[in-house]
């Protein structure tokens, strides 16, 4: 429904774009033919007429351009979701850092995300099931999940404690044996590109993820902090810049897919949907956005 409330937004502000420009072109209505996707070309060449001649204002233009685009994405986007993305779960998950435990006795049975930047040194007992204190950032190396310094998402099933955690080495990590211990943790294999994460509000901590692609349930707000336009500094408010992007509305909820890019030499603030941006100089971390659902 919410795709087709689009497509009549972007139908009827062309209605009047049109008629703005009919004294720049000779086309008449013969021009759109039943074809949807020759329809949506023919529009993005009337907006681009359109501002080639300012026969709209530039806050008009702007809004209608970035309507064009959803609807673009819409009528072209491939019958599978965007960058591989198929089956995410139903219910968003909290991703938290590792803070000197990995669950608790309450959390027995629970599977918990953490995001971590592999390292090699730290503390760790156990091998395949490791104690509730073991380093889950070297844990992470010796179970193979990740390299030293690379960043990952992983995921840990809370356990009771064992009678006995053995000693090995993996990886270029070798781990402590250890007597009996009162709570433990082993990981469980969840492909990265089926989650779908809270919100965490500014993506700061997700450094290290440049290049990778991942999935936030997200719900629209004009509060916040916001750097940039399409692409936004690593650490603006995810709500904001998904209303600002036209992604959502204030108080609306989505499926917003977050791609981490590269640092830019400088980010551009704009007022979009009525939402207003920031302009920034150099910063070390990007990201764009793209809805999904």
């Amino acid at each position: 429904m919410k795709n087709w409330v689009a497509l009549a937004s972007v139908i009827c502000l062309l209605l009047v774009l049109t008629l703005s420009v009919s004294a720049y072109t000779p086309w008449g209505t013969e021009v759109f033919n039943d074809d949807l996707p020759t329809v949506v070309i023919e529009l993005r060449t009337v907006y681009e007429l359109a501002s080639a001649t300012q026969a709209a204002s530039p806050d008009f233009l702007s809004d209608l351009g970035s309507l064009i685009t959803r609807l673009e994405a819409l009528v072209f986007a491939p019958t599978t979701s965007t960058f591989g993305f198929e089956t995410l779960m139903s219910t968003p998950v909290e991703v938290s850092f590792f803070n000197r435990y990995v669950g608790s006795d309450e959390q027995i049975g629970q599977i918990l995300y953490f995001r971590v930047i592999g390292a090699t040194n730290g503390l760790i007992w156990g091998s395949d099931i490791y104690t509730r204190d073991t380093d889950i950032r070297v844990a992470a190396v010796h179970a193979g999940l990740v390299q030293p310094g690379e960043a990952a998402i992983v995921a840990a099933r809370i356990l009771p404690g064992q009678e006995s955690y053995l000693s090995t080495t993996r990886y270029g990590v070798t781990s402590m044996a250890y007597g009996t211990y009162g709570g433990s943790y082993e990981f469980v294999d969840i492909p990265e590109n089926t989650l779908l994460i809270k919100d965490p509000g500014h993506l700061d901590d997700y450094r290290g993820f440049t290049g990778r692609t991942l999935a936030f349930q997200v719900i629209g707000s004009e509060e916040g902090g916001l750097w940039g336009t399409d692409v936004y500094t690593l650490d603006s408010n995810l709500a904001k810049a998904a209303v600002h992007a036209g992604l959502l509305h204030d108080g609306e909820t989505g499926i917003i897919l977050v791609e981490f890019l590269p640092g830019q030499a400088s980010y551009e603030g704009t007022d979009r949907f009525g939402v207003s941006s920031r302009g920034f100089g150099s910063y070390d971390y990007s990201y764009r956005l793209r809805r999904i659902q």
